[in-house]
């Protein structure tokens, strides 16, 4: 915490506050973390490029909720994640366009140009994502 921060007490119904710290465990980091990044999201929730990958990342969510519902999270058992990895291919494929995949870049940078491969846009995209993720999960 810096100087700069401020502190507060803060009255959490039990189980509210054990289903916080074990978040907080799964994510590496303590309590107060976990609140003040719930917190920050709330103000500013991460919003999407365009409408239709809004409406994806809400179902995706969705889905998420309905399956812990039901079984472990996601992330914590392998029979959940091969069951949700399947469920987001299957909704991906409504999305699907017609047409073979060729590239259109945008840009003409090296990485996005007309010879970019679909493995290699797309194992670009992850090593971008999981860069991200790996520095909010384990920081």
């Amino acid at each position: 915490m810096s100087k700069a921060d401020t502190q507060t007490s803060l009255r959490l119904p039990t189980s509210l506050r054990d289903q916080l710290a074990e978040a907080a465990d799964a994510a590496g980091h303590g309590l107060g973390e976990e609140i003040r990044d719930r917190l920050e999201l709330s103000f500013d929730p991460p919003r999407a490029a365009d409408h239709e990958t809004q409406v994806l990342l809400l179902a995706i969510k969705d889905m998420a909720s309905l399956l812990e519902d039901h079984y472990p999270a996601w992330h914590a058992d392998a029979f959940s994640f091969q069951a949700f990895a399947a469920a987001i291919s299957k909704l991906l494929r409504l999305y699907r366009p017609e047409g073979e995949p060729e590239p259109k870049p945008k840009a003409t940078e090296a990485l996005f140009n007309e010879k970019a491969t679909v493995d290699g846009v797309s194992a670009l995209l992850v090593g971008s994502a999981s860069r991200g993720l790996l520095g909010a999960r384990w920081s």
